[in-house]
């Protein structure tokens, strides 16, 4: 039984030994459907380590860069109880259509749809820079998102309609929706998707239109009562690190000069496993 076991595993690395070694290679319009939606996954998988693991080898600009949105969510909270009502204050009927509008942008369902529809249209058409921005849509909504759900329920933050005031917090919370305020999820979602069709437009204007709207949604967030104004900036900085961060990781791969993979292969005492950086 334990050479069995050992040869499923080994078999078990050896396939995700190829899924990360394939995306150092973008396929192409030419290779089958089947062939191209297994390399994208084994990609979007390399791209999720990637992701993840990006901090052990950050530089001093991207420590400096990360201290600096703590320290903006660290300030923006001890002003949460007064900006609050402040935006409520603006409330009119045109505001609240407005809010209304702008947190559609920020809903998951509608942008999971987007995203697939996007990486079908260009797999069914042939067309490999619409397939490939559906696939970082993909990846940089799932690599925010569960960034965020992480952090909601290890924080535990109480909303503001709970009226329990902004520096509530009850960790490990799982089922509560209404503790799970910290950081924003539409936010997440509305910056994931515009920081990936920013960098893959590449047009000043597309890129101010879809942060602004990104914006709206985050202030839609605090205009309904369904998040402080802190929440909304550590979800705007998370969903804009994911969707930088996988097209940088394409960026680097159409260059040739991308510098970090995972190996894993079996050994005659069991599984290696090497990160390179």
């Amino acid at each position: 039984m334990p050479i069995l076991l050992r040869l499923i595993a080994t078999s078990a690395m050896l396939v995700c030994l190829w899924s990360t070694n394939v995306r150092a290679a973008e396929p192409d319009s030419s290779t089958g459907l089947f062939d191209i939606i297994a390399a994208d996954l084994g990609i979007a998988g390399g791209d999720a380590l990637g992701y993840f693991l990006a901090p052990l080898s950050f530089d001093e600009r991207q420590w400096l860069g990360t201290a600096g949105v703590l320290g903006l969510t660290a300030t923006a909270m001890a002003a949460d109880e007064e900006t609050a009502p402040w935006i409520r204050k603006q409330a009119s009927p045109f505001n609240d259509r407005l809010a209304s509008t702008a947190k559609l942008y920020g809903e998951g369902k509608y942008a999971i749809v987007f995203a697939l529809s996007v990486y079908t249209g260009g797999l069914l058409a042939g067309d490999d820079d619409i397939r490939i921005t559906g696939r970082l849509l993909c990846e940089s909504l799932a690599l925010a998102g569960i960034t965020s759900q992480s952090i909601k329920m290890l924080a535990g933050r109480s909303r503001p309609y709970r009226e329990a005031g902004s520096w509530y917090f009850d960790p490990l919370q799982f089922d509560d929706n209404s503790r799970l305020s910290f950081p924003s999820g539409h936010t997440v979602v509305a910056f994931s998707l515009s920081s990936v069709l920013s960098e893959r437009i590449g047009n000043v204007w597309a890129s101010v239109g879809l942060y602004s709207l990104a914006s709206l949604t985050a202030l839609s967030r605090v205009y309904d009562r369904e998040h402080w104004l802190s929440d909304t900036i550590l979800g705007a900085a998370i969903g804009t690190a994911a969707g930088l961060a996988v097209t940088s990781f394409e960026e680097e791969r159409e260059k040739g000069t991308q510098g970090h993979s995972l190996i894993l292969f079996p050994t005659m005492q069991g599984i290696a496993i090497a990160y390179r950086f």
